[in-house]
C-alpha cells in the first residue's frame, strides 16, 4: 500500500485538538492498514518518529434526516499516534518523499512533451 493511500486526513474535533498537547495525534486511516503501515506512513509524510500507534475501528451509524429518511455513515478506522520526545506535527503540511517528487517530475516532463507536440502540429 502506498503512503498516501494509508492516511486519509487528520481527525479535527475538540477532543483530538486537546490530545495534541500531550503529543497524541488522531488520523482517519485506510481500513486495511496495519499499525506498522501507519507508523511508516507518518514517518515518510511528516518526518516524525512515532512511539506508539493505537487503532480504533468505528462502526457505521444511521441517523434520521426527516420523517422516513435515514442517512448512513460508513464504518471507518482511526489511528491515535504518540510521538517520541518533544517532537511535534503540523498536520496541515506534508513532506514530499523523493519517490513522490520523481513521479511528479516525470509526469510534468511527459505533459510538457505532449503540449509541445500539440503546438507543433497546430502550426
Amino acid at each position: 500500500m502506498k503512503t498516501y493511500e494509508i492516511i486519509y486526513q487528520p481527525v479535527v474535533t475538540e477532543k483530538s485538538t486537546l490530545m495534541q498537547e500531550n503529543k497524541i495525534f488522531a488520523f482517519w486511516v485506510n481500513k486495511k492498514a496495519s499499525k506498522i503501515d501507519i507508523k511508516n506512513a507518518i514517518k515518510s509524510i511528516y518526518g516524525a518518529d512515532v512511539d506508539s500507534v493505537k487503532v480504533v475501528n468505528t462502526r457505521s451509524k444511521e441517523r434520521r434526516i426527516r420523517k422516513g429518511v435515514m442517512q448512513k455513515r460508513d464504518a471507518g478506522k482511526k489511528a491515535y499516534i504518540t510521538l517520541v520526545g518533544k517532537a511535534n506535527l503540523d498536520t496541515t503540511k506534508f513532506e514530499k518523499t523523493k519517490a513522490d517528487q520523481d513521479k511528479k517530475s516525470s509526469a510534468k516532463k511527459t505533459a510538457t512533451k505532449a503540449t509541445k507536440a500539440t503546438k507543433k502540429s497546430t502550426k
